[in-house]
């Protein structure tokens, strides 16, 4: 049915009339990581990245269509300093995966796209997986053994599940824990559940951090040497990958200042540009972004963006997962979300 919705709108007009009635709105589309599974892979993520291929394929129909503009154009665009360039699209990649750099930056060149990648600085530092892979890679290896896990009072039987029932038991743990609304406590309870899983599984992710093709992160010394491309921005996302909305006034200030200067020396340019984690914002934090000195700061909320938005309050669509004209297009121009909202509300 998505496909059907898709390809009507590209091939009644809906898509060209939808695109010429937005042309001076920024599209900014989000991704994480990016790789493919190879013979060697040691582990396959459960949390799926895009493939090399996908990215690709959405990049050379997305070339053929729109303008890929840099996050300090289009924040120079959208405060209206310089003219919006119609159809105009941004790259950013959240957590700071090397392969952000590695694998897709090659990818985003051979379309002339520039990128931006927003890093946890204590992250970076202390060369630390991020828990959602942590307890990807554990509960994998302990499915691999049979075991038997209990969390929150629950037990679960390990033994025998399949990569996609694996996926089901991963998806439920990470709703479970991101309903915590209080970060510090999240923070504790999702680190106990990382322990608690690796000792079951006789093995963490920590061990092979440095060498995993999925989850290791850049560390400082290529932040500087790939600071020098003109092409590529690094921006912050706070020290500790907080989810900045749900802590405290005085340590969110200190998160978007010590991350914003800690980029600033590591570069040796203006940190001007901030992703919150998990898109977790608030007025309150978002104001306290602009004080900061921030141009710019990124959420999870999807849309368009528009000259006289809040440019502490952007917003982004997820990259496409399709590979095929029809939906790439309607899904990063908004037009599919859009008219699927509307089917809803009809069914309703």
């Amino acid at each position: 049915m998505r496909s059907l919705i898709c390809h009507f709108l590209l091939y009644s007009g809906a898509f060209a009339l939808w695109r010429y009635l937005n042309r001076n709105k920024i599209i900014i589309l989000m991704l994480h990581g990016v790789g493919d599974e190879s013979p060697a892979s040691a582990w396959v993520p459960l949390w799926k990245r895009h493939s090399e291929k996908q990215l690709d394929s959405a990049m050379a129909i997305l070339s053929k269509k729109y303008n890929f503009i840099s996050m300090d154009d289009a924040d120079a665009m959208l405060r209206g300093i310089i003219p919006i360039k119609p159809y105009s699209i941004v790259m950013t990649f959240d957590d700071g995966y090397r392969d952000s750099v590695t694998r897709a930056m090659p990818i985003l060149r051979k379309y002339k796209a520039p990128g931006i990648v927003y890093l946890a600085t204590d992250y970076i530092e202390k060369r630390e997986p991020y828990w959602i892979d942590r307890i990807d890679y554990a509960l994998q290896k302990a499915v691999a053994d049979g075991k038997t896990i209990e969390v929150k009072g629950k037990r679960i039987d390990l033994k025998g599940l399949s990569h996609e029932e694996s996926s089901r038991v991963y998806k439920d743990l990470r709703l479970l824990f991101k309903s915590i609304k209080n970060d510090y406590t999240f923070k504790d309870e999702v680190d106990q559940l990382a322990q608690y899983l690796e000792a079951q599984a006789g093995c963490a992710l920590s061990d092979v951090f440095e060498r995993d093709e999925w989850a290791s992160l850049l560390t400082w010394e290529e932040v500087e040497h790939y600071s020098l491309a003109p092409d590529l921005l690094f921006g912050s996302h706070t020290v500790g990958h907080f989810r900045i909305a749900l802590i405290d006034a005085e340590r969110a200030e200190r998160e978007l200042l010590e991350s914003k200067s800690v980029l600033t020396e590591k570069t040796g340019k203006e940190c001007r540009h901030f992703c919150y984690p998990a898109g977790s914002h608030n007025a309150s934090v978002s104001r306290s972004v602009a004080a900061a000195g921030y141009s710019s700061g990124v959420t999870c909320d999807v849309g368009l963006n528009s000259v006289g938005d809040n440019m502490s309050e952007l917003v982004r669509y997820n990259f496409t997962t399709a590979t095929n004209a029809a939906q790439v297009l309607a899904d990063t121009s908004g037009l599919y979300q859009v008219v699927s909202g509307w089917i809803k509300r009809i069914k309703k």
